[in-house]
């Protein structure tokens, strides 16, 4: 191997290396938290970290402005290209042997549940799936986007959508059932003919690849660019001050967004020509669009607020312009909550709902979510973390790491979910219950939870105050971010670290609460023995353990008031 070439790998595994350890160490906080959800969400940043790494090998060189001068060197592209697949294949198998390292191949069949699991889990196949479609589909959708998020867009609806509908179609078709052999082979030749025929299409199109424009995000046609200008220009005129003129340009900014939702509907088209086609077909497969737009569009739209236009020189710019900016930072504020409220909370209800009138499944929601509370909150949760990721990170897809690392980092260090308590309940984790140790001075009396979405008008007050509170802090630090040049992570580093404290300190008080309606209910309070789960009641209460019928169970004691 020569020097340049030791050189050029160099550079290819420096540009890959600091998300592969950000994936790798995401992979492993999701085990933090108790049950069967951990190596849930440890397989789905498994997938995200694939898809990610997939479109980095390319996707750098377009946010840096690198692509046009790494082809004008004396050097066949074939080289060029086989030199960028090898790099990429590395840091893959690095990150599918963390992936087997965690024994997560390992996991009972037997868990009723999460039931099938192992179809999706212990089968080395869907292990292996991700990170063949990745190296090959990857550079090729990320050169076809123009950008990474682009790339990861198109990876997501294209490759794992097929891969999703793959799996699902025999775990619909026979439920209950292990998968047939044959819709396991098919589904096995059908991914890999598909990903050769992409990797040949993407070498093909590097070999005659121009670089013609700069480094924005998402390119797409010439034709589609000037029909979506049109809509733009329709929506909001060009004529009107500098207010509407920045809310336009606003609107135009989130072209990833707008993609990402066209092509999903696309696929709910596909998904409902099949449940016209097969009408023995489970219709629970038509959630995959909706929740697919819950989960992207938040951190698409998030990220995209500022920090494309950092990566590409123009936020410094933007702050000279005769528009305070707090009146910028409030109008990019209210555009980015008008098109995420449109295409993750709007849009997939509409679906859902849509989907459930023509095929007559009016329960279709109801049956798989509790309530719109929590599809509302986690929506919030990831559209902020990805608002404030944007203001601190350089360029986007740093800041669609950064907003999963908040995200899933933040979730399990405040809270988790416990499978043997209400669905709608969250667990104070360790950390919290040792601040009440240290705060309050009591001793330990179990672990305590809350019926969150409780219907009671005095916890109410008390969980919405502080929600209000934790946002008008958050409005403050992304803006004082937003102002600033981006230098030194220390200040977003105490931030974190304050606001996380924040939030520790808010569970110590609900935790207080807790205690405090305990000792009433010992006075003499009328309270409830167990807290239904849409029965309106204060909702904090302590578990203690028990046996029934020589089983261990979990038995929760309300220390909650009914009402009324």
């Amino acid at each position: 191997m020569t020097s340049p070439t030791r050189l050029r790998l160099a550079k290819e595994a420096r540009a890959l290396l600091p998300f592969w350890a950000a994936i790798a160490g995401l992979m492993f906080v999701p085990f933090l938290s108790q049950g069967v959800v951990g190596p849930v969400v440890s397989y789905i940043v498994y997938i995200f970290g694939c898809a990610l790494l997939g479109s980095v090998g390319i996707g750098h060189e377009f946010q840096h402005r690198t692509l046009g001068y790494l082809l004008t060197q004396p050097i066949s592209r074939r080289r060029l290209w086989s030199e960028k697949l090898s790099a990429l294949a590395v840091a893959l198998l690095g990150l599918l042997l963390v992936r087997l390292g965690l024994g997560l191949t390992a996991l009972d069949d037997s868990d009723s549940d999460f039931p099938h699991r192992r179809v999706l889990f212990h089968l080395d196949a869907y292990l292996l799936l991700p990170s063949l479609l990745s190296l090959c589909t990857g550079p090729v959708l990320t050169l076809l986007a123009r950008g990474t998020i682009g790339g990861m867009t198109l990876m997501f609806v294209c490759p794992y959508g097929l891969l999703t509908l793959g799996v699902q179609f025999p775990l619909k078709m026979f439920p209950g059932q292990p998968m047939p052999d044959i819709l396991y082979r098919a589904t096995m030749v059908t991914s890999i003919l598909y990903s050769g025929a992409l990797l040949l299409l993407g070498y093909w199109c590097f070999q005659r690849w121009e670089d013609s424009h700069g480094a924005q995000e998402v390119s797409l046609p010439a034709p589609v660019m000037r029909a979506f200008a049109w809509l733009a220009d329709q929506v909001m005129p060009a004529r009107g001050g500098v207010v509407i003129q920045l809310i336009r340009k606003e609107l135009r900014l989130h072209l990833t967004a707008y993609l990402m939702a066209g092509l999903l509907i696309v696929l709910w088209l596909l998904l409902v020509a099949v449940g016209f086609i097969l009408p023995s077909w489970n219709k629970e497969i038509l959630l995959l669009p909706s929740l697919l737009l819950s989960v992207t569009i938040p951190l698409i739209v998030g990220v995209g607020s500022t920090a494309e236009e950092r990566g590409m020189g123009l936020l410094d710019w933007h702050l000279t312009l005769p528009v305070s900016a707090r009146r910028q930072w409030f109008i990019k504020l209210l555009a980015a909550l008008v098109v995420n409220g449109v295409l993750s909370i709007l849009l997939p209800g509409f679906l859902v709902h849509w989907a459930g009138g023509m095929f007559n499944e009016t329960h279709l929601l109801e049956d798989n979510f509790d309530g719109p509370q929590l599809f509302l909150f986690l929506n919030l949760g990831l559209f902020c973390a990805a608002l404030y990721a944007s203001t601190v990170s350089a360029n986007g897809i740093r800041a669609i790491v950064g907003a999963i690392v908040l995200f899933i980092a933040g979730s399990v260090v405040c809270f988790h979910f416990d499978k043997q308590l209400p669905s709608q309940a969250l667990v104070l984790t360790p950390l919290a219950e040792s601040l009440v140790q240290v705060f309050l001075r009591l001793p330990r009396i179990g672990s305590l939870y809350f019926d969150f979405w409780t219907t009671n008008s005095h916890l109410n007050a008390v969980i919405w105050s502080g929600t209000f509170l934790f946002l008008c802090w958050f409005y403050r630090l992304t803006l004082m971010n937003f102002q600033r040049s981006l230098g030194s992570l220390w200040l977003p580093a105490r931030q974190l670290v304050c606001l996380l404290v924040a939030i520790e300190l808010f569970a110590v008080f609900l935790h207080f609460v807790g205690l405090t309606l305990a000792a009433m209910k010992d006075s003499g309070w009328r309270v409830s023995s167990v807290p239904a789960l849409h029965q309106p009641t204060f909702g904090l209460c302590r578990v203690r353990s028990g046996y029934e019928n020589g089983g261990a169970f979990v038995t929760p004691r309300c220390a909650s008031t009914q009402s009324g």
